[in-house]
């Protein structure tokens, strides 16, 4: 099995309870098996108006590829209404594979570790909560990254612990 970092992001409806839903799912259709959640956070809408956005990262062992798992993430989101545009917009749930163990992985549709991780402060913050020395393979330690987002962005504040 392989350690993986997951994003889960959404800003309609209970996100809380989505988000349990989906690992939950994924974990009883032996996707993978959970095994941290960081606490929820909270920050505004990025790149457009709408509600604030709900997101945590669960630190999971895959038990498939990294393609099957996503295309199953891919799938699941569909499943749960979330609608793939040009531009970014609301969504009940949103998940992002961040990495992928050790793996530098640059395939059609997938690279890995998760490109836009270093300017996305509501995933670093999460992240540096379940493992702050954790380096992206390629990309460097969040712990470096987090500390320029925090300058750049103070937009994002710990909702509650995550429990499912």
């Amino acid at each position: 099995m392989t350690k993986v970092y997951l994003g889960l992001g959404g800003n309609l409806g209970d996100s809380t309870q989505i988000f349990a839903d989906a690992l939950c799912y994924f974990e009883t259709e032996k996707w993978f098996v959970v095994r941290r959640v960081s606490s929820l956070w909270r920050s505004p809408a990025w790149g457009f108006e709408g509600p604030d956005f709900l997101n945590a990262v669960a630190q999971i062992e895959s038990t498939t590829g990294p393609q099957d798992l996503l295309k199953a993430l891919l799938e699941y989101e569909l499943r749960c209404g979330r609608q793939r545009g040009p531009t970014m917009g609301s969504r009940p749930i949103d998940l992002d594979l961040l990495t992928w163990g050790e793996e530098i992985i640059s395939e059609p549709g997938l690279s890995l570790p998760h490109p836009a991780t270093p300017r996305r402060r509501f995933v670093l913050e999460p992240l540096n909560e379940l493992e702050p020395n954790l380096t992206l393979p390629g990309l460097g330690r969040i712990s470096d990254h987090l500390a320029a987002a925090r300058r750049a962005d103070g937009q994002v504040w710990l909702q509650a612990p995550f429990s499912r």
